[in-house]
């Protein structure tokens, strides 16, 4: 209970550190949004060396609140990973104090919104969410070419044949050129990945997206 044990009589700000060593690690981390917003609450998280997977839920709502806002992450060196379940970057409340380090980015859960103007070093990203489930990319910077529509997170045990259905990608004022977008069907057998509408274009009158070329590629295990 970090409230009742650490913040409600707290009066300056309290910091939560995880570091971790030297090895390819996995960080799971839960916050919870009333623990986030506590005006004396701040996280940093450094996972050191390796090639480290930084899985990071906060419960958030729609308000500009600082679910994020005290938050700074470090992927240190090697390869890193970030998977987050909700909203990034769309508003002052939802992006990270401190953001680097991390080169692949993943989104899971019931769909959500990227702006990336602030995740800086991200080469990768991939929207694994769950069924029927719409997701939204702004800003993605001009040297991140590719992205990745994966069903990987709607095949899971006994699911593992099923069909993987996706809703809208809106993917707004990327920066690219030419963009791939893969769809990365995980199904054993024979199953379908679908998405039923995606979008491309501007984010607003000055947020333009550079994209002349789209390419679409049609993965799967088999």
């Amino acid at each position: 209970n970090a409230l009742g044990r650490y913040l409600n009589q707290a009066n300056e700000p309290v910091e939560f550190n995880y570091t971790t060593g030297v090895k390819n690690d996995t960080v799971n981390l839960f916050v919870d949004g009333a623990v986030a917003e506590d005006p004396d609450f701040i996280m940093n998280v450094n996972t050191g060396a390796g090639d480290d997977r930084l899985i990071l839920e906060v419960t958030t709502d729609a308000a500009a609140r600082p679910d994020l806002a005290s938050t700074s992450i470090d992927g240190g060196t090697g390869t890193n990973t970030l998977v987050v379940r909700s909203d990034v970057g769309m508003n002052a409340g939802n992006t990270f104090k401190s953001f680097k380090n991390f080169q692949n980015y993943e989104v899971e859960g019931a769909g959500s919104s990227h702006n990336f103007t602030n995740l800086n070093g991200v080469k990768t990203v991939v929207v694994a969410t769950d069924a029927g489930t719409s997701n939204t990319l702004v800003d993605l910077p001009s040297d991140l070419a590719s992205i990745s529509l994966s069903g990987k997170n709607q095949n899971i045990g006994n699911a593992n044949n099923a069909d993987q259905t996706f809703a809208t990608l809106d993917i707004k004022a990327a920066k690219a050129k030419v963009l791939t977008l893969n769809l990365d069907n995980t199904a054993r057998v024979d199953g379908v990945l679908s998405l039923a509408n995606l979008n491309i274009g501007h984010n607003t009158a000055t947020d333009l997206s550079a994209v002349e070329q789209l390419n679409i590629v049609s993965n799967g295990k088999r």
